[in-house]
């Protein structure tokens, strides 16, 4: 859509210049500039066995691909709050998160994904808390 100068705009309206990659948005008096976030690559890690978190995972899928029950260790003082990882379970094995010197905080205290193909994240509240959600078990 294209917005001629002059033109009436409604309150909501969404205009992109192409040119700058930035969008605006009129509010009834004014454009609004708005920040576009970059959509992030996530690098795929897949791991055949159990396996410790290391600082280089912050923002990556860590994918555990074993037959059977395996276990990711979430080591204290690597991560930083606001920092997080994605776990998939892509093998059958069932995947257990461990905390090694950090609070692991989750709905009713589930630590395992759990199904194959589920995932989870962790954040990070500090370097020795963070939070586990997602498709979790007992």
């Amino acid at each position: 859509a294209y917005v001629l100068q002059n033109s009436v705009a409604t309150v909501g309206t969404l205009v992109t210049n192409t040119k700058n990659n930035t969008t605006y948005r009129w509010n009834g008096t004014s454009w609004v500039t708005y920040t576009v976030q970059k959509v992030i690559d996530l690098t795929l890690s897949r791991k055949t066995d159990s396996y410790t978190l290391v600082a280089a995972d912050n923002g990556q899928v860590v994918e555990m691909n074993k037959a059977t029950a395996n276990t990711l260790t979430v080591p204290s003082g690597v991560f930083t709050a606001g920092q997080q990882v994605l776990v998939t379970q892509y093998g059958a094995g069932q995947t257990t998160i461990a905390g090694s010197g950090v609070t692991l905080r989750s709905d009713g205290g589930k630590l395992k994904i759990n199904t194959q193909y589920s995932s989870a994240t962790i954040l990070f509240i500090s370097a020795t808390e963070a939070y586990v959600f997602g498709n979790l078990a007992l």
